[in-house]
């Protein structure tokens, strides 16, 4: 898109190879006082474009649509690495930006970021569930590049980004007392011990290991996170946690 056409605000957010968050047409939008006419904070739409479109390549057999895309999901491979955080720091990556979401992570209201007792963190914030969406978008890119893309070199490179991302998650991440990862690392690389559901979606993007998984499932299906009818964004029982908090407590 022409940049010439985006708010200061949406200038802010864009990025090569970043995919959009969210676009909408209502008044505000169109005259610019909120930044959502095309929003691009966001830290997982990306990674999640390119899980997407692995997976739909693998289910239909389809190799169409990952040939014609191919540059765009080389281009969000490159925002991950790059503008991400991903290769620069190792983790992707978000911060709060003026007039757009306090976070830029599927739980993006205020304080649901937070640790065990409620304190928020400042600064740049590495969220757990955002690193097993990178995992599994490298991944998926390096099955890609080897199975319709023909080179190999890119796909050795995807895969030991997703090992190195494995590796060093289950180190910083892991509470060896709670027996669970932690929801995000605050600026200074300190764990958020708040005990949260952002644990599940390490499940299905496959970033903890069988040992680690097997605890972490079994975990969240105790009381005081699975309620009968879903898991809770929050453990009940931390200080943090309210039972109808948006992300912090609610199913």
């Amino acid at each position: 898109h022409a940049m010439g056409a985006l708010t200061a605000w949406q200038l802010a957010a864009a990025r090569p190879g970043r995919i959009v968050h969210e676009v909408r047409h209502g008044e505000l939008a169109h005259f610019g006082q909120v930044p959502y006419g095309r929003y691009y904070g966001s830290v997982d739409a990306t990674p999640l474009f390119l899980v997407l479109l692995g997976a739909y390549t693998e289910q239909t057999g389809q190799a169409a649509l990952a040939r014609r895309l191919e540059p765009h999901a080389r281009a969000a491979v490159g925002w991950m690495l790059d503008h991400g955080g991903l290769a620069t720091s190792g983790y992707l990556l978000h911060r709060a930006d003026e007039g757009g979401h306090a976070h830029h992570h599927w739980k993006d209201s205020p304080g649901a970021l937070c640790r065990a007792d409620g304190s928020r963190p400042v600064g740049a914030v590495t969220s757990a569930g955002a690193q097993g969406y990178a995992y599994d978008a490298l991944r998926r890119v390096a099955q890609l590049a080897r199975t319709v893309w023909a080179d190999v070199p890119y796909a050795d490179l995807c895969d030991q980004a997703a090992a190195d991302l494995r590796d060093r998650f289950q180190r910083d991440f892991w509470l060896e007392p709670q027996g669970f990862p932690a929801l995000a690392l605050d600026a200074d690389g300190r764990p958020l011990d708040a005990l949260a559901s952002d644990a599940g979606h390490l499940l299905w993007s496959g970033l903890l290991d069988k040992e680690y998984g097997e605890v972490v499932g079994r975990r969240l299906l105790e009381p005081d996170f699975f309620s009968g009818w879903g898991v809770r964004t929050l453990a009940a029982g931390q200080p943090a946690y309210h039972p109808l908090g948006y992300h912090r407590g609610a199913v």
